[in-house]
């Protein structure tokens, strides 16, 4: 099945001119489905098990070091400088012309018997 996706991929590469990807894709396919129809158990397994561990660690390094350094670089100093400037992005304000905002009333009485 991966040997048929590599190779429908390639061929979409090959149609849209990208023809290194597309060489690359139809080796890996055709080693694949190779390996598959020969050695299901051998080397097509020993295969599987090599792109589970790549996809692993490619996982483990997007979560543990790309996506905290995107966080902490990106997000929070914007946050930082939001809250500097007071900058209200919801703008919660009631505009009276083309508005559905209603004031709430606070009654406590609602509150005390909520279920």
């Amino acid at each position: 099945m991966r040997a048929l996706v590599a190779g429908a991929i390639g061929g979409l590469f090959l149609y849209t001119g990208l023809t290194t990807p597309a060489i690359v894709l139809a080796i890996t396919a055709t080693l694949l489905a190779a390996s598959a129809l020969v050695s299901p158990t051998g080397m097509y397994a020993t295969l599987d098990r090599g792109a589970h561990a790549i996809t692993k660690a490619i996982v483990v390094l997007g979560q543990h070091l790309i996506l905290p350094t995107v966080y902490l670089l990106l997000l929070t100093p914007c946050g930082k400088l939001l809250r500097r400037h007071q900058n209200s992005r919801l703008q919660l304000l009631p505009d009276q012309e083309n508005s559905y905002w209603q004031p709430v009333i606070d009654e406590p009485a609602n509150r005390e018997n909520q279920f």
